[in-house]
């Protein structure tokens, strides 16, 4: 979650779109990896599924160590008060709850609900969902890391593309296809069920990112209170990561199929469109 942060403070003007879309695409090429790896690979290597944590954790002690190594604070640049007024005063409780009295911040952590709520209950049991379609477990693990991977290119081109005065119609668009690619799921099988869940991920892997962006240029945010901002939507978002997963579990239980939750994830996503609308966007390209 400090990686808006340290986009904002390290690049300006349409450098923070295509660095932003590096930072949220960056995880999806260690999802795939993981993927890919874990049960033809490193089980095998380590003898069970708790060798395989010890093997990827060391993966994630040694790019800490290296951020400690090298990672450097931002030159100091003139601040942005020109560009997106900047609030004063010291950070704090005040200062949270500053933050949610502004609109675009409490609409924001809504959506991200939403976003969190979709992707990560696809992510947790689109391989189970294959299975009920007829795939064997070993191809809807690979079928699931291709639709990652197409994921990850939608995390990393939409939010690059998405410039100044079009992110909230970027993000109408993409609960919109998301919407669609839901709802469609459950009526389809093979091919075109692999297509549509790649789609799928492909437009809600960027929510978060362009839920950011659309936070770093509203007033009384700005890149002076991003992390804070940040902070807080990724907070929001995990409560959907939480229940995503859950009430879909708690769906299948219930009727024997996902599809019931997948209509009503859609069905989730459909309306939410309507929340973009509440956005208060700046129209004007500062470059900076």
């Amino acid at each position: 979650m400090g990686a808006p942060k340290v986009v904002s403070l390290w690049f300006t003007g349409r450098e923070r779109n295509f660095a932003t879309g590096i930072y949220a695409s960056a995880p999806v090429v260690g999802m795939i990896v993981a993927l890919t790896t874990a049960n033809s690979v490193v089980v095998p290597l380590t003898g069970s599924w708790r060798g395989a944590s010890v093997v990827y954790g060391a993966f994630v002690f040694a790019a800490g160590a290296l951020w400690f190594a090298f990672g450097r604070d931002a030159p100091k640049r003139q601040p942005e008060a020109a560009v997106v007024p900047q609030p004063q005063g010291r950070p704090g409780r005040s200062g949270l709850r500053s933050l949610f009295s502004i609109r675009n911040v409490a609409v924001a952590l809504a959506l991200s609900i939403v976003a969190f709520l979709v992707q990560h209950g696809l992510g947790n049991w689109a391989p189970t969902f294959l299975h009920e379609k007829g795939m064997s477990l070993e191809t809807a693990g690979y079928m699931m890391a291709v639709a990652t991977a197409v994921g990850g290119i939608g995390a990393f081109l939409v939010p690059a593309a998405a410039r100044p005065g079009r992110r909230v119609l970027a993000m109408a668009l993409l609960l919109s296809i998301g919407a669609a690619t839901v709802l469609a799921m459950p009526a389809l099988s093979g091919g075109p069920l692999v297509a549509t869940l790649a789609l799928a991920n492909a437009v809600s892997m960027p929510m978060i990112p362009v839920l950011t962006l659309i936070l770093k240029e509203t007033e009384g945010v700005g890149h002076m209170r991003l992390g804070a901002a940040a902070g807080l939507l990724f907070a929001a978002a995990e409560v959907g990561g939480f229940l995503g997963p859950l009430l879909l579990g708690v769906g299948q239980d219930a009727t024997g199929s996902l599809g019931t939750g997948l209509y009503a994830f859609g069905a989730l996503m459909a309306a939410s469109v309507g929340a973009t609308l509440l956005f208060h966007e700046r129209r004007q390209w500062s470059g900076s």
